[in-house]
């Protein structure tokens, strides 16, 4: 029978976030993990307390006062007390410091870490981010998922008053629980509200089933039962952080997914499925004749260091049979390897929420899938139609991972790692149809029959990819704020890009939808000499292309500079390299102590100090 999977966080590198503390937090930390046993040196334990008394004492005049307004109490009666004990650790009997491991050493730093933070009024900022590129920015931009319901197949907890408020339904068995379900949720629909974990998807609604009994383990049945529930309540994707131990993809999930009640929603659902924590690479082919129609997904965890976790399941060569038949296809729908559906995320050390409004850290193939669900989430949001289209969602989730392990897709990474923005990206900017709008002309239409979220205005003139080659962007486009409403074939569906030419464009709205920045700055890139999104592809080195740029020259000793140049060399997210424009007039008094800098269109915001952070 299916299990939940949840490990304990001991599994990994702890020192991987060591790192990150404050100066006396390590130094403490490193003699603390260097330190002789009690009964050789006593003495050592006695400093060993006071370094720790001194961290408490700089922890407290940081967060004092905000630990004192939310629980009423003194910073040693709110905090301190409650966490040294939580960790065995009791100052006035030094050999309770001997007695943590050190792996408990370094989690308790950690834990001091993450719950002092939990007074800074700001969400927490956790390492998956980075490593699966993404950003709260990204969310706000692609509507956070308010138009989005994920379905859980899962314990289900509604402790957390957050998460329950995204709840729509709640099924299945309702006596147990283990907090398994709320920390999966947490991760896809915790709210950015200044305290705890950032969701990908904040806004969108749960469903939620639990098949588990008081034995946490439930039969495929009560799964298949899960499913029809929560897609009756409209989940387009529907998270299973659950499997059978010993296996990736156990044979009995063709059961499931050729079921008469999972074959009704084939069409309008996407399945995400955890790999399973028991460090074994797949060897056995499993039948999946009479359910390709059926879009899954299997997903397994990296650390934060970017290698297969030592608990993660792999693909390994399996094959997905029809019948007694590997095709070989590469195609999501058809026969073919098991790696071409598998994909990693970040699943060491991921804070989540303990259920009981706060925060904790677990790891396990159950957290990275559902960052996978989050981002697919987003893309039903951005593009509602596409909740119809599953296998349209996996190509675009599936094609836009950064390749890790051994070139292309490889029996341990599969198709590589999670990359939330190049999924809400084109896949191949090639390929798209690039319309030119002039934002004075307002009226709506359709592109080739498909009716988007952003329609294309009338009077938008194509731009063809040779002539982006060949001229690049006109600065005259830019001056007028026009932009570019760009158009991408998936499998059987569309979906559509806003692509602002002007930095005064972002952050403002056409049809409801935003200008996506995110957009402009791979689609610069791939057009002004970055990197390619295309893997093998050439970029063109075409930017901004109709600028020109004068000598420095000289008036009374002032000196005056005119440019106009595409900058694109910045570093950026990933492989990529943010490109800037910078079209300007430089003034400076002959003393050099007095500078003036006008800019022009995007060099406007580049010389005001406006660079948006990375």
């Amino acid at each position: 029978a299916p299990s939940g999977g949840e490990l304990d966080p001991m599994i990994g590198n702890i020192r991987t976030f060591s790192d990150e503390f404050n100066t006396a937090s390590k130094d403490t930390l490193t003699y603390w993990l260097n330190i002789r046993t009690f009964s050789e040196a006593p003495a050592d334990y006695a400093t060993l307390a006071a370094k720790i008394t001194s961290v408490i004492g700089q922890a407290k005049t940081a967060w004092g006062a905000q630990v004192q307004a939310r629980t009423g109490k003194t910073f040693e009666e709110g905090f301190v007390a409650p966490m040294l004990a939580k960790h065995g650790i009791d100052l006035n009997n030094l050999e309770s410091l001997a007695k943590l491991d050190a792996y408990s050493r370094q989690m308790f730093f950690l834990d001091w870490y993450d719950q002092l933070t939990e007074y800074s009024g700001l969400d927490h900022v956790d390492h998956w981010m980075k490593e699966i590129n993404w950003t709260p920015k990204l969310t706000q931009v692609q509507g956070s998922g308010a138009d989005s319901v994920i379905g859980l197949i899962d314990f289900y907890s509604a402790n957390d008053p957050d998460v329950k408020s995204k709840l729509i339904y709640s099924g299945g068995i309702s006596n147990v629980d283990n907090g398994h379900g709320v920390a999966v949720l947490s991760l896809m629909v915790a709210s950015h509200d200044g305290r705890g974990v950032m969701g990908i998807a904040p806004n969108a609604k749960i469903a939620a089933y639990n098949p588990f009994d008081a034995s946490q383990t439930a039969d495929w049945a009560a799964v298949r039962m899960g499913i029809t529930e929560v897609t009756k309540r409209g989940a387009a994707v529907v998270n299973l952080s659950l499997g059978v131990p010993g296996w990736t993809l156990h044979p009995d999930w063709q059961t499931v997914l050729k079921s008469k009640e999972v074959d009704a929603v084939k069409n309008k659902t996407i399945f995400v499925i955890a790999a399973g924590n028991d460090g074994i690479t797949q060897t056995q082919n499993i039948n999946m004749k009479d359910a390709f129609d059926t879009t899954f997904i299997v997903v397994g965890s990296v650390g934060p260091d970017g290698k297969i976790s030592d608990f993660s399941n792999r693909p390994g060569t399996a094959c997905l049979l029809d019948g007694d038949t590997c095709k070989y296809s590469s195609k999501i729908e058809e026969s073919g390897l098991l790696m071409n559906r598998f994909i990693v995320a970040p699943g060491e050390f991921i804070l989540v929420s303990d259920g009981k409004g706060g925060v904790t850290r677990m790891s396990g193939t159950s957290f990275a899938a559902p960052l996978v669900s989050g981002t697919i989430a987003l893309i039903h949001d951005r593009w509602p139609w596409l909740k119809n289209y599953p296998r349209d969602v996996a190509k675009a989730i599936l094609g836009s991972a950064k390749d890790l392990g051994a070139p292309g897709v490889d029996p341990v990474y599969g198709v590589g790692m999670l990359d939330v923005e190049a999924a809400q990206s084109a896949l191949d900017f090639n390929k798209l149809k690039y319309y030119l709008v002039d934002p004075t002309k307002r009226t709506d239409t359709t592109v080739t029959g498909t009716t988007t979220s952003t329609a294309v205005p009338a009077g938008a003139v194509e731009v063809k990819m040779d002539a982006l080659r060949t001229t690049g962007i006109q600065s005259a486009w830019v001056s007028k704020d026009m932009y570019f409403s760009a158009f991408e074939d998936l499998l059987k569906a569309k979906r559509d890009f806003l692509i602002p030419l002007s930095s005064r464009l972002v952050g403002t709205q056409r049809n409801g939808e935003y200008f996506q920045e995110f957009v402009y700055n791979r689609f610069m890139s791939w057009l002004g000499g970055g990197a390619s999104p295309v893997a093998g592809a050439a970029p063109f080195g075409r930017g901004f292309s109709d600028l020109n740029s004068t000598p420095v020259y000289g008036v009374n000793g002032w000196a005056v500079s005119m440019t106009g140049k595409l900058l694109n060399r910045e570093p950026g997210i990933g492989n990529y390299y943010r490109p800037r424009l910078q079209s300007s007039v430089a003034v400076e008094s002959p003393s050099g102590k007095v500078a003036f800098s006008f800019g022009h269109g995007d060099g406007a915001v580049f010389l005001g100090g406006q660079q948006e952070s990375q």
